[in-house]
């Protein structure tokens, strides 16, 4: 890990931009060591030799840099402010068009290898935010990112897709997709209610932010809605227009609002080849390490 390490500081300091870089490269890899297994960690740290570390400061000549489809809305107008766009030299985005904005500093859009992006719109609106997309992640029409706070992430694991989906983070928290994950249009995950609502008595925040934890290899159906807290366990399956707002068990099948179960040992596939559902318990129990998270 320390090789990766130093192969990409040593690039930050070939083009004069050390600053916190050191320290948000560090962050990255806590939430690799944090929350994600051996086999995902690898698969993530493997790729680092391959990327393109893009300095994005005020006045610099950072768009010659960009890739194709990929632009900047808005910096920030501080000069000293500087953000990070790391992509894989493998990244491979549909033919439309994606754009970030940047109001703070110290952030990180992580784009890997083969990951791909339709009509992205990626705001951070403070500092010290990430937005992580591993490989082959792909996202086809609008992938909206809103990032309200510091220090918030959005992590999209291997193999994971979505199809018009909105992330909204906020009090510092973050929403983590597992892999091979697929996200259906018009759902909302989103870690925080934005407002606070508080008790009369004793003045204390009754709704606090949360982490939203979405193991490997779930499906949420369209116009689904996954609220702050949420945590939905490896194999299971959302069904359309269902809110969640806590835990449901692995390889089930939630619907309503609020979601509650309706059928257990269950899970799915994105084709529907009979041959394909043929050993999938154990695909699915190589795939899924119920202590990765």
């Amino acid at each position: 890990m320390l090789k990766y390490k130093q192969n990409i500081t040593r690039k930050i300091v070939e083009e004069q931009y050390l600053m916190n870089y050191h320290q948000l490269s560090q962050e990255i890899f806590n939430l690799i060591e944090n929350n994600f297994s051996q086999a995902d960690r690898n698969t993530f740290l493997s790729q680092l030799d391959t990327y393109e570390i893009i300095c994005v400061k005020k006045d610099t000549a950072y768009e010659q840099q960009l890739p194709k489809n990929l632009s900047i809305n808005k910096l920030p107008q501080a000069n000293e402010a500087v953000n990070y766009i790391i992509i894989g030299k493998n990244y491979n985005p549909f033919l439309k068009k994606t754009a970030l904005e940047f109001h703070g500093s110290n952030n990180v859009f992580f784009a890997a290898n083969q990951s791909k992006i339709g009509v992205g719109d990626i705001r951070f609106y403070d500092s010290e935010g990430m937005v992580i997309l591993n490989e082959n992640s792909r996202h086809k029409n609008w992938l909206t990112v809103w990032m309200h706070s510091p220090r918030s992430c959005v992590y999209w694991g291997k193999d994971s897709t979505s199809s018009g989906v909105t992330c909204v983070t906020n009090d510092s928290k973050g929403i983590f997709v597992g892999d091979d994950c697929m996200v259906a249009a018009n759902t909302w995950i989103r870690c925080s209610d934005m407002h606070d609502i508080f008790d009369l008595d004793s003045h204390e925040v009754i709704n606090n932010a949360a982490d939203v934890l979405i193991e490997s290899h779930v499906w949420i159906a369209q116009q689904s809605l996954i609220l702050k807290g949420a945590k939905i366990k490896s194999g299971s399956i959302i069904g359309a227009r269902s809110l969640v707002t806590g835990e449901i068990p692995r390889f089930s099948l939630a619907t309503g609002s609020p979601a509650k179960v309706i059928k257990q040992n269950v899970s799915w596939h994105r084709t529907k080849e009979e041959s394909e559902r043929k050993n999938e318990l154990e695909r699915l129990n190589k795939l899924l390490p119920i202590q990765c998270f």
